[in-house]
């Protein structure tokens, strides 16, 4: 019953099939059930000795269900998978679950990430890891952890040979810790999947960890993101890359690799063809770095995510790197933000988007492509009908462009997020767009700030949010179109002082009333 929408609303009649069942697996992540839900759920486990599989993931528990849930565990002894990631437990409901589950030794996944958890409740944790010697995933990333508590975690994995998932990234971890996480990864050379991204790794835990890394011949996913690394860095990686030829995901964005250091990598990338998504977004990489770069994309046909955004490659890097991607149909999301790109690549790009038919993101903000470009970018975007984010925002675009967009927004009739801000569209292109807008019921988020619009255009942006009652942010700031409203704060804000007292009035109609 995975990814259901279930609410907790529904937790009743659930609790009432579990509590006459002998179960042995459930599965209810990627929910809604909520702390009142998953109380109910977990009460009427209370009697069940069988479980061998709980996922309750990704469902807005919060740590007052921890009692309740603790008890389950406590009374399922030979519990194999447990996945509670992306609650918000907080520490003491992990401190709770984990007590709970410290006379299991038969746990093979472990699953707490992104539950607010902090150092106090390592040495709970550490413990259930310590009895567990036959793990193969444990996922306690995107907590916030330090070193400290990330030291006891790893220290207490030391004896197990069998992972094959590890994350621990996104928390407060610094070089302190290097020594121990390489001490896991020594002993773990069937790894997998390794997640330490958003770790403060500096120059020396890199070439710690990535030394550790270099017996490993399995990995398929390797998220370093956000760390600091750096060109002296780079050939340690290129080392761990060269050994992985399977490699599927990798995340090497947000740190600070220079060209030479792209270079390196990229050549060790080069052996590899089974890339699905690659991550070197904001790496002050240049053109000089774009030929090898092109060579690992024209080796890797099955490239689904790109992420090169936040570099200096211009419209030279730009064309080469374009041109390696024209054999590829299966991208769904392109993203070459501020990369200082010019017109001079935007046949290529267009080429690209065209063969791209599934493209669901594309990110070409902060450019200079102008509106010729913007133009061909948009003819070529009318192969595909499956886009929800566009961000063409910052790049000398004008009215003459208007078209071709309400065209593509037109053909992409679930389309989410629109980012136009910072072009030079005035009140007549901006008439435009937002009548295609009227239809599109799916919008989260417009943005049309720092253009050129004047006060003819407010009855059609007002119609927007009235026909689009899914509209969570809208930001039209820098434009003359409204008088002191420039985000959805503020027109809640103005709707809020101002409405009538008819309680059944729909809250767009009474953002139109204030706006015209």
């Amino acid at each position: 019953m995975e990814r259901n929408s279930i609410s907790y609303e529904a937790a009743d009649e659930i609790a009432v099939v579990l509590s006459h069942t002998k179960l042995h697996e459930l599965y209810l992540g990627g929910n809604n059930l909520q702390t009142a839900g998953a109380t109910k759920i977990a009460r009427a486990l209370q009697n069940t000795t069988t479980l061998t599989t709980l996922d309750m993931q990704n469902n807005n528990i919060s740590y007052e269900a921890a009692n309740d849930i603790a008890t389950v565990l406590s009374r399922n002894s030979k519990l194999q998978k447990f996945y509670l990631g992306g609650n918000n437990l907080q520490t003491s409901g992990a401190i709770k679950i984990a007590r709970a589950l410290q006379n299991n030794v038969t746990l093979v996944i472990f699953d707490m990430e992104n539950n607010n958890i902090s150092d106090e409740a390592a040495d709970d944790i550490a413990v259930v890891l310590s009895h567990n010697v036959k793990l193969q995933n444990v996922h306690l990333g995107r907590n916030n952890l330090c070193s400290t508590g990330v030291i006891k975690i790893v220290q207490a994995l030391h004896s197990v040979t069998t992972l094959t998932s590890f994350s621990i990234g996104a928390n407060n971890v610094s070089d302190e810790a290097a020594d121990d996480i390489a001490t896991v990864l020594y002993h773990n050379t069937k790894l997998q999947q390794l997640n330490l991204s958003k770790s403060n790794l500096q120059i020396e835990s890199v070439t710690i960890i990535a030394k550790a890394l270099q017996n490993m011949t399995a990995l398929t996913v390797l998220n370093m993101k956000n760390n600091n690394i750096s060109d002296e860095g780079a050939d340690d990686i290129a080392a761990v890359l060269s050994h992985n030829t399977k490699l599927q995901w990798l995340g090497l964005g947000d740190n600070n690799l220079q060209s030479a250091g792209a270079i390196k990598i990229a050549k060790a990338l080069q052996s590899i063809i089974t890339l699905t998504v690659f991550h070197m977004e904001n790496n002050n990489i240049s053109d000089e770095a774009a030929d090898d770069l092109a060579s690992v994309l024209s080796s890797n046909g099955r490239l689904q995510q790109l992420y090169l955004s936040g570099n200096n490659l211009q419209s030279v890097g730009t064309i080469k790197i374009t041109k390696a991607l024209q054999d590829t149909t299966t991208l769904e999301i392109f993203d070459l933000e501020s990369n200082n790109i010019s017109d001079e690549a935007a046949d290529d790009i267009a080429a690209v988007i065209f063969h791209n038919t599934k493209l669901q993101e594309l990110y070409l903000g902060g450019n200079n492509l102008q509106t010729a470009g913007a133009i061909k970018i948009a003819s070529a975007l009318l192969t595909a009908s499956t886009v929800v984010l566009l961000d063409i925002s910052n790049n000398n675009i004008s009215d003459e462009a208007a078209d071709s967009i309400v065209a593509v927004l037109c053909h992409n009739s679930d389309i989410q997020e629109i980012y136009l801000d910072g072009n030079n569209f005035q009140s007549t292109g901006a008439l435009r767009i937002a009548r295609a807008l009227k239809s599109i019921a799916t919008l989260t988020k417009f943005s049309m700030k720092n253009n050129n619009i004047g006060g003819e255009a407010v009855d059609d942006i007002a119609a927007i949010l009235a026909n689009n009652i899914n509209l969570k942010e809208l930001d039209l700031g820098g434009n003359q179109s409204v008088d002191g409203i420039e985000t959805i704060e503020d027109l809640q804000s103005t709707t809020s002082n101002n409405t009538s007292s008819d309680e059944e009035t729909d809250y767009a109609t009474k953002i139109y009333l204030q706006l015209i």
